[in-house]
């Protein structure tokens, strides 16, 4: 047998190999704080804390105790006709229900975003990038999710704009300040929300600590 070689099924060259790659895993960066879990759990909070004071914004506008008569239609079978009656109840259940299906999906987009970030500063760390595929929000099956309770959200305020009850132009102006503003800042939120790789370490911070180790990777 060769004296080169280290040991049975093992070359020279992946002995260096082994030994670079524990050299590079004893070295701590400054990057490496990003990865650390109370880092994580911070920006996972950040993120449901914007994300659950929109809904807040929301709850409190529209769907609040006494709030939620004046906003919401009255589902009355003796004023409206059975379809409309239907619809009223349908759709308002979505409503009713938007806020806590909202913050369950703030959550689990929040985990998610902390087990990608962990994961892709451990491979960076051992000298390997991981590449996350761009996906359309609307792709997301939380995303998706959330769309189709907002459609029957808006369902509901169609019903209630044509009931042939109250006046048409402060109903409607009621629904833009008190029903879509709120949704469309918890929406944007939460869209920004679900794009990991602007949260991950830029490439200039990375290369600038180490340059040489760096152009290896």
């Amino acid at each position: 047998m060769d004296s080169d070689v280290a040991r049975y099924g093992t070359f020279p060259q992946d002995v260096e190999k082994d030994n670079k790659q524990e050299d590079m895993a004893e070295i701590e960066f400054e990057w490496e704080k990003l990865a650390a879990p109370w880092s994580l759990f911070l920006g996972g909070m950040i993120i449901i804390g914007k994300n659950a004071a929109a809904l807040l914004l929301l709850y409190c506008t529209l769907l609040r105790g006494h709030v939620s008569k004046q906003n919401l239609m009255v589902c009355n079978p003796t004023k409206l006709t059975t379809f409309q009656t239907l619809g009223c109840e349908y759709t308002k259940a979505f409503l009713r229900a938007f806020p806590l299906l909202a913050m369950c999906v703030t959550l689990c987009i929040a985990m998610r975003l902390i087990v990608q970030q962990r994961a892709y500063y451990g491979f960076l760390k051992v000298g390997g990038l991981l590449d996350f595929k761009n996906v359309e929000g609307w792709r997301d099956p939380l995303l998706f999710a959330l769309l189709v309770s907002v459609l029957h959200s808006v369902a509901h305020f169609a019903l209630k704009l044509t009931d042939g009850h109250g006046d048409l132009l402060v109903e409607a102006q009621q629904v833009i300040t008190k029903f879509i503003a709120p949704y469309v800042v918890f929406l944007v939120f939460l869209y920004d929300s679900n794009d990991v790789e602007k949260l991950l370490v830029p490439l200039n911070k990375y290369v600038e600590e180490d340059p040489d180790r760096a152009r290896r990777v």
